[in-house]
Formats: structure tokens, C-alpha cells, sequence
């Protein structure tokens, strides 16, 4: 018996000694790359008539909002498709 016991234990350090010898599943993990961020714009432009707002953008949200708001930048142009924007939007604050 003593022999037996000798031969299992001798057999169990050789298994125990592999170089994979975690019984567990090893998880492969793969490298992602993720490209660089950008910048969202926001951009609009109107006309009315004979008039145009021009391009107007901005990196922010609330800066378009604030633009949308502008007079002078607008230049006096489709103030009520602006305000329609500014509302539809959900911009903060109030457009006047």
C-alpha cells in the first residue's frame, strides 16, 4: 500500500510540474484599437427671401444655441426658422 500511495504521489508531482497544468480555462484577450476622437459640429443655415444666415457652426451644443439667438451674426435673417430650431432643439433657455 505504502508503494502505491508513493507511486500516485510521484505521478501527481510530475502532472503538477507541466507548464500548463492549471486545470481552470484561460481567457484569450485580444487588443482593441480605437481611432482618435472627433469633434462633433453643429452647423445650420437659413434663407428667407433674398436673405441667408451664411453657415453658422459651433463645437457645442450650447453654442449654436447662442448662435441660433444672434441677430447681428444671422444678419437680421429667418429669425422664426431660427426660433423653430432653437425650440424643436430643446435649447436652453429662451430664444428672446
Amino acid at each position: 500500500m505504502g508503494r502505491v500511495l508513493l507511486i500516485a504521489l510521484f505521478s501527481l508531482s510530475l502532472v503538477s510540474c507541466g507548464k500548463n497544468a492549471n486545470i481552470w480555462p484561460v481567457a484569450e484577450v485580444q487588443e482593441q484599437s480605437v481611432g482618435p476622437a472627433t469633434s462633433e459640429e453643429f452647423t445650420y443655415e437659413f434663407t428667407a427671401g433674398r436673405c441667408s444666415t451664411g453657415a453658422q457652426s459651433s463645437p457645442t451644443f450650447e453654442g449654436i444655441c447662442e448662435t441660433l439667438k444672434d441677430d447681428q451674426i444671422n444678419q437680421g435673417c429667418a429669425q422664426s426658422k431660427r426660433e423653430d430650431l432653437f425650440i424643436s432643439a430643446q435649447c436652453p433657455g429662451s430664444f428672446h
